[in-house]
């Protein structure tokens, strides 16, 4: 899924937002880069965000989704979403950075683990 590439001003830094989760397990990110195409190599921020708005709850449940990643931009106070990825990665640089991705990591595990084992 790819929508128009919406966001309030194209002045830098530009805030995009990205909500990952795998079943219960989810962590919501705010992003912010010195890039207006938002190249992951740009971020100079990564911070946990807002909870997730429930537009992007809301396309989550209508792409019936329980692991993946939506990229989102907040604009008139709504989640505009941009990107729906069912194949979200990792990088271990940003594990060492964000202490927050880690444990979102082990989160997924946990959940994984439950859901295997019924």
């Amino acid at each position: 899924m790819v929508e128009k590439f919406a966001f309030d001003s194209l002045d830098l830094p530009i805030v995009k937002h990205r909500y990952m989760f795998l079943l219960d397990a989810e962590v919501n990110m705010r992003q912010t880069y010195n890039d207006i195409l938002c190249a992951g190599s740009k971020i100079v921020r990564n911070e946990i965000g807002d909870p997730v708005p429930p537009e992007v709850i809301e396309v989550r449940n209508q792409l019936h989704l329980d692991f993946g990643a939506i990229d989102y931009f907040i604009v008139d106070g709504k989640g505009i979403v941009v990107d729906a990825n069912k194949t979200p990665g990792s990088n271990p640089e940003w594990l060492k950075k964000n202490r927050f991705r880690q444990e979102f990591d082990d989160r997924m595990v946990e959940a994984l683990t439950g859901f295997v084992r019924g």
